[in-house]
């Protein structure tokens, strides 16, 4: 089977890459690593002008968070990658180890790219932490499927950060559904559907992590089944009662919300647990 992952370069997706390829073992051959900017109403967050506006608009605990995961995570497991631990590779490291081709583009639906996928025969694409609308003609590049885990049970909580909109909630529980890729965003046919008990102490982080490694598992679990031959259930999200509707990045209220209901995106003694995949 030749696997391709789709994601968005960030801590968060290389360290997914990492148990998917090195825990899992999964027949991956290609990373599909997105050069997309990075864009919220229609403002491009780049330079200081970018970064002017994402403080305006989202508040410095909210900056701070998004600078642990992209570059204080990453220097951390470099320095756990000098002792016994076992070190969170990077892309390239990935890419040489495991002989793995790295494909960056700012587009997945270009016809090069399309085509390079179809010469390579291409037989499952998953993506886990994407920030690109999957097109049809993508999609029909894929032998057998395209797949998307997302943080939530599906149908609520669409959109690009769930666990924010579920910590603000009473919800116990956090899904995570693994679902074939569409168009519309987070409504493909449901696959495989998990939930993580959610405590009062949870931070975003927490979650985070929580969801990468239920949903690595799953993933895991599918391939499998396919690989056997075992017949997959598909259930469409059309019926399904929807409690809590799309929402995009969290609104300025919600921040205000957030940080008075003495919610937390990380804490600090916190952090170790992620500086490496043997620390898990």
């Amino acid at each position: 089977m030749n696997i391709v992952y789709g994601c968005y370069p960030s801590y968060v997706s290389q360290y997914i890459a990492n148990l998917l390829v090195r825990k899992y073992k999964l027949p991956i051959t290609c990373i599909l690593i997105s050069e997309k900017d990075f864009v919220i109403e229609r403002k491009v967050i780049k330079g200081a002008a970018g970064l002017m506006f994402f403080i305006r608009r989202f508040g410095f605990r909210y900056l701070l968070y998004h600078l642990i995961l992209l570059k204080i995570l990453p220097l951390c497991s470099l320095i756990a990658g000098w002792s016994k631990k076992e070190k969170v590779l990077s892309f390239n490291e990935l890419s040489k180890e495991y002989q793995l081709s790295l494909i960056k583009t700012d587009d997945f639906n270009k016809k090069e790219i399309r085509q390079l996928l179809k010469k390579n025969k291409m037989d499952l694409f998953i993506s886990m932490d994407l920030d690109q609308i999957i097109k049809h003609k993508f999609i029909d590049t894929a032998r057998i499927d395209c797949i998307n885990i997302h943080p939530s049970k599906l149908p609520d909580f669409r959109g690009p950060d769930p666990i924010f909109q579920i910590m603000l909630t009473s919800e116990k529980e956090m899904g995570v559904t693994l679902h074939r890729l569409t168009p519309q965003i987070d409504k493909g046919e449901i696959i495989i559907a998990r939930t993580v008990e959610k405590q009062d102490n949870d931070t975003h982080l927490k979650l985070t992590f929580e969801f990468i490694h239920l949903g690595t598992e799953i993933i895991a679990e599918y391939v499998n089944k396919i690989s056997m031959g075992r017949r997959i259930n598909y259930l469409s999200q059309e019926d399904k009662k929807i409690n809590y509707a799309y929402c995009s990045y969290p609104k300025r209220d919600e921040i205000i919300l957030f940080n008075r209901s003495k919610l937390n995106y990380f804490l600090f003694q916190e952090l170790g647990n992620y500086f490496s995949l043997s620390s898990q």
